[in-house]
């Protein structure tokens, strides 16, 4: 197939139409219009080629992308199996958040793209007589990042469901499938944090988010109302709060300035997330914050207790949300609290125990499952490169390995092998953990483009193509590369650190030739290696070809 540049396309293309549409496409005039066309030669399709990669070399000679910049980009054609442009191919970069990229692929590989996460209830009890369980109760978690109140509601409905309505013994729960690195910044080995994340563990409910809701009510010196979802025995509330002052009379605005908080606590830290204006008048004054105090600590009775003190405004309201402490416990407080609102009396109490034996496998009976597939987990780290979903991704699979002692180095090995047997050229790759918040993580463009590469020939369907961002529609690049040819087309993961920015994927031409494309920057220009991306895409995605066979 003969190729050639779209500017030097248009001025035959039209005519060709026009006269197609005067004329009709018969053979004889068909042959008349090609005769009118010049041949385009080898030639012309590797001038083609060549002015892409001049483009590229203009944007990339933007004055601050020559200021401390170090870069790798990289565009290889599907369709011709060959490399369109590469820049520092094999260049040691730090990868940011396209590391996702790899952790994805590897748990979707290891496990297979149609694998399930499971999270089961057993039972030791040998039997049920007259609707009473005789034995203990054991939820077992295997790293469903999205359990839910409504999935731990569900299991206490198939218990009910059984005819169940009591049990003699405890609730139970195991969260031993994970280590006990619960920190990124422990198994990673980093100095710095990064950003801060949830515990991360095996057993999870909300994301390991309690929301804490406050009320005071309209008596002045009243305690306050205080509840948390989920509500579960494990975590214990003490009530120092009042209702502060007099109700006032005047008439005031129906805006609750204090509901319009909606905070998010992370270790003690209060980060206001602002909803609207609080003010009813022409002129803008400066919001208060409530005098509410929230603290949240884990006791030595391994209960967290979430201490509410100051005051409030009578009728006001104040949300917070703070990390679960104790993941575990909170599940198996919980499922209690559910099994009782569903008529079923357990008359023991709630802890933890690991079930398995020696050989790692459960010797318990099944009551009852919830099963998550696992591309609902890399939908939600690659299209909002959630880091805590991809933490999470990166344990499963050195759990699923068989190594609950150290998770994270059993899912390096297993990354490493597997791009090894893909022949992946992972030799001046590093992985400290799987979101990429890890600064010593190191990545080549090299690698991305073969493992992009690799996703379409080892899943049978386009699921992890699917996965990626859309510019212009949703993700991370929704609001990039809008009004362009890139919009609906170009799908990709990005990465973004202080110094660091990314973005590696895939875009079809207007001529469907499907390309994939790796760009790195390391340096100081945020927004300049930002738009420079964009400007790559969007030269990429009305990159046409007019072929000369009409």
């Amino acid at each position: 197939m003969n190729y050639k540049n779209t500017s030097s396309s248009y001025k035959y293309l039209f005519p060709i139409i026009i006269f197609l549409l005067f004329c009709g496409q018969t053979d004889v005039r068909s042959q008349q219009i090609k005769n009118t066309v010049p041949t385009i030669s080898a030639v012309d399709s590797a001038r083609s080629i060549k002015s892409l990669k001049r483009d590229i070399n203009k944007i990339l000679r933007a004055k601050h992308l020559q200021t401390r910049t170090k870069m790798a980009v990289a565009v290889y054609s599907l369709t011709n199996n060959d490399y369109y442009y590469s820049k520092n191919l094999d260049l040691q970069l730090t990868p940011a958040s396209t590391t996702k990229l790899i952790t994805t692929f590897s748990s979707m590989n290891i496990m297979g793209e149609d694998f399930k996460i499971k999270t089961t209830l057993y039972t030791d009890a040998k039997h049920v007589r007259d609707s009473v369980l005789e034995g203990n109760l054991y939820i077992y978690g295997r790293g469903d990042v999205l359990l839910s109140l409504a999935d731990i509601e569900y299991l206490a409905a198939e218990i009910h469901k059984f005819g169940i309505r009591k049990i003699n013994g405890n609730i139970y729960a195991d969260g031993s499938y994970f280590d006990g690195m619960t920190d990124r910044k422990v198994y990673s080995g980093d100095k710095d944090r990064v950003e801060k994340l949830p515990p991360i563990t095996a057993l999870v409910l909300e994301q390991n988010l309690v929301q804490v809701n406050v009320n005071a009510g309209s008596v002045p010196g009243e305690l306050l109302s205080v509840q948390i979802i989920p509500a579960s025995s494990a975590i214990k509330i003490i009530v120092e709060a009042k209702v502060k002052g007099k109700v006032r009379r005047k008439k005031r605005s129906s805006i609750d300035t204090a509901g319009r908080f909606d905070d998010l606590v992370y270790g003690g830290e209060v980060f206001p997330q602002k909803y609207g204006d609080a003010s009813s008048s022409k002129k803008r004054r400066r919001r208060k914050r409530p005098t509410v105090k929230v603290l949240s600590k884990m006791g030595t009775d391994s209960l967290q207790s979430i201490t509410v003190s100051g005051y409030l405004k009578p009728n006001k309201s104040y949300t917070s949300r703070y990390y679960i402490l104790n993941p575990e416990l909170t599940v198996a407080g919980y499922l209690k609290n559910r099994l009782t609102n569903a008529g079923v009396k357990v008359s023991g109490d709630i802890g933890e125990k690991c079930i398995r034996d020696l050989d790692s496998t459960i010797i318990m009976q099944t009551v009852a499952e919830v099963e998550r597939p696992i591309t609902d987990l890399i939908y939600t780290a690659n299209k909002e490169s959630n880091n805590y979903f991809a933490e999470t991704l990166f344990k499963i699979i050195g759990a699923y390995r068989g190594n609950y002692e150290n998770n994270a180095e059993e899912s390096r090995k297993s990354i490493v092998a597997l791009a090894d047997s893909l022949k992946i050229p992972f030799d001046k790759c590093n992985f400290f953990d799987g979101s990429g918040l890890s600064r010593r993580n190191t990545v080549t463009a090299h690698a991305l483009i073969e493992l992009l590469i690799k996703s379409k020939s080892v899943f049978e369907t386009n699921i992890f193509d699917s996965t990626l961002s859309i510019a212009g529609v949703d993700g991370t690049l929704m609001k990039r590369m809008r009004n362009t040819p890139a919009e609906d087309n170009l799908r990709a993961k990005t990465g973004t650190l202080r110094n660091v920015s990314a973005l590696a994927g895939f875009v079809t031409t207007p001529d469907d030739e499907e390309l994939v494309f790796a760009i790195v920057f390391r340096g100081n220009h945020i927004s300049d290696y930002k738009r420079a991306e964009d400007r790559i895409g969007q030269l990429l995605s009305h990159l046409f070809y007019f072929n000369e066979d009409i």
